[in-house]
């Protein structure tokens, strides 16, 4: 059993929202760096805050979790 964080989305910055994002849609760290013009070890950071406010440790449950909530991560996104 994984046990989770359960983080506020609005506690995530703009940047982990877009990582989120990002790995809801299956872009690899390299693709998001790409698409938000971040460098690779940037979203590798973001991806690791992620992983650390949420408690997920692998990227498909990272996936998971975005996809339940993408409709409150992009509207956090707009803000």
């Amino acid at each position: 059993m994984v046990k989770t964080k359960c983080v506020p989305i609005s506690e995530l910055s703009l940047n982990e929202l877009k990582t989120a994002i990002g790995i809801a849609d299956g872009l690899t760290v390299l693709e998001i760096s790409k698409k938000h013009k971040a460098g690779f070890e940037t979203v590798r950071q973001w991806v690791k805050q992620l992983r650390n406010k949420t408690g997920f440790r692998r990227k498909p449950q990272l996936a998971i979790w975005a996809n339940k909530y993408r409709g409150q991560l992009v509207v956090a996104k707009e803000k």
